[in-house]
């Protein structure tokens, strides 16, 4: 494995992260309750199913959400996969009851039961809210899942999805670097939590965070504390939007600051599609985001039908504006005033842009003084990504 000094605003970005994600005691909670959750659900019901995590419990994604001028409890996303039923066989509207019904008429889950979603059911335990997706196969020789969905007007439908090869996806878009810092950084999980493992081997993978990892974290606090309270906070970015470009921008940089950087100034580029009368820009793939005129795409790079746009053309377009909106603050007030040569700048900048409040103490330890200046360190090179007996179908962005 080739070391690297890391930059200073790398141990910043490195700092934030832990400080935001969640911790291994809240990860082991949440996944006793929701296999709790799959064995009471298929006891009652008498459908076989399986019950995983999707989204940023699966992808190492999580963070403490922020709402109404305060962190917030944490999500939890779950497939709740009925792997005897098919869109043949039973109703989207009859599944979606069935589970509802079970957990309304339970002591146990009644009382955190939220009222029903347009996809899932919603279980707000103290400290982590369980979204329940009740699904089925697509078909029996892929790993696709039909989704129950409400629209505007309370019909039900089903969706297409797949969580599953999405997570194997994520896992390609960062395989590089991830062997790369694997054992360095188990090596040291185990140093500090020798009470909780047996040996190095016993870190779970879970606990290893990339530079991709760790700027997803920080792009998706950002937004979180941008959009509170303002007029147009029902239209932030939603949190597979992040995911999806940033995975795809990421290319293998070890430092997690350079990382976020990249990603950053690279989805700012796609404000010229909805500027430019052609609808181009100079960002480097345009299949990342498209607009035809009406309606935008952000394809779901193993599941091409779904589209994470599907609902920015609303509002006069008010979501994709929101999120141009949101990179053009990235750029020009959060890099900028992070990349400051004053420290006092540094400081406010992480309390106003990250609601993190940090003292100058603790600043100077991560490097930070008013000396550090723009970047006088050297991009660590870019890693080309050798993708063998890639998943089907398959974006090469």
């Amino acid at each position: 494995m080739q070391t690297q000094e890391l930059s200073t605003y790398s141990r910043i970005i490195d700092e934030i992260a832990m400080q935001i994600d969640i911790t291994e005691e809240m990860y082991t909670k949440a996944e006793k309750k929701y296999n709790e959750l799959g064995h009471y659900l298929e006891q009652s019901l008498k459908y076989p199913l399986s019950i995983y995590p999707q989204g940023s419990f699966m992808l190492g994604t999580v963070i403490k959400p922020y709402r109404n001028g305060k962190d917030a409890d944490y999500d939890i996303d779950l497939v709740c996969e009925f792997s005897s039923k098919s869109e043949t066989s039973i109703l989207p509207e009859k599944l979606k009851k069935d589970v509802g019904y079970v957990l309304q008429n339970n002591d146990e889950y009644q009382p955190f039961l939220d009222k029903e979603g347009r996809r899932c059911w919603t279980l707000n335990f103290a400290g982590f809210h369980m979204d329940c997706l009740p699904c089925v196969p697509f078909t029996s020789y892929d790993k696709k899942i039909s989704l129950t969905h409400t629209d505007d007007f309370k019909n039900y439908e089903w969706k297409r999805s797949n969580p599953k090869e999405f997570g194997e996806w994520f896992k390609l878009r960062q395989a590089v670097i991830y062997k790369e810092i694997e054992t360095a950084q188990k090596q040291k999980i185990y140093e500090g939590n020798q009470r909780v493992y047996d040996s190095i081997d016993a870190v779970p993978d879970r606990r290893v965070k990339t530079p991709l990892q760790k700027a997803i974290q920080i792009l998706k606090r950002h937004r979180d504390v941008y959009f509170a309270n303002k007029i147009n906070e029902k239209y932030k970015p939603i949190s597979m939007v992040i995911t999806v470009l940033a995975a795809a921008l990421y290319e293998q940089e070890a430092d997690s600051y350079f990382a976020l950087k990249n990603i950053i100034e690279e989805m700012g580029r796609y404000e010229e599609v909805f500027k430019s009368s052609i609808h181009r820009s100079s960002a480097k793939n345009e299949k990342l985001i498209t607009f035809d005129g009406n309606k935008w795409r952000i394809s779901n790079p193993v599941a091409q039908e779904e589209n994470f746009a599907e609902r920015w053309h609303e509002d006069n377009h008010a979501r994709a504006k929101a999120f141009f909106e949101w990179t053009s603050d990235l750029k020009h007030n959060f890099l900028q005033e992070l990349e400051s040569q004053d420290l006092k700048v540094i400081q406010k900048c992480l309390e106003q842009r990250l609601c993190w409040s940090i003292g100058e103490e603790k600043l100077i330890s991560l490097g930070v003084s008013n000396n550090t200046g723009s970047y006088s360190e050297s991009l660590p090179p870019i890693r080309e990504v050798v993708i063998t007996n890639p998943i089907k179908p398959y974006l090469q962005y």
